[in-house]
């Protein structure tokens, strides 16, 4: 698995439909390969980076996902929690394509549905 980090001001139209902070700071994680019970650290990590540097957006951009695997559930659930604990939002993006539909579905039977983006 690989992480890409990219942390920048907000977009002029927030996600999430945040409107009450303009200068709130958006996290963009790239997960690529796999997130398994072998590589949840490295993305766990690079969340806990995202919020200490003052992330209040936090978008794991799952697309170039290949597996993920209950320890990855585990540690989206978490992502979410730790977000809110930061008063932060996450967000998780897939694809339409059936690979990402069983990603997508499998987030959704873990309780993160309401994180899901698609692109």
């Amino acid at each position: 698995m690989r992480t890409r980090t990219r942390i920048a001001p907000s977009p002029a139209t927030p996600l999430f439909g945040e409107t009450t902070r303009p200068h709130r700071i958006v996290a963009e994680l790239d997960a690529r390969g796999g997130v398994d019970r072998h590589t949840t650290m490295c993305l766990k990590n690079a969340i806990e980076d995202a919020l200490a540097s003052g992330a209040r957006h936090v978008m794991v951009d799952l697309r170039d996902l290949v597996v993920i695997d209950s320890a990855g559930l585990v540690l989206l659930r978490w992502a979410r929690a730790a977000c809110h604990g930061c008063d932060a939002e996450l967000g998780l993006l897939v694809s339409a394509g059936a690979r990402h539909h069983a990603i997508a579905a499998a987030c959704t039977r873990s309780g993160l549905g309401a994180q899901l983006r698609f692109a």
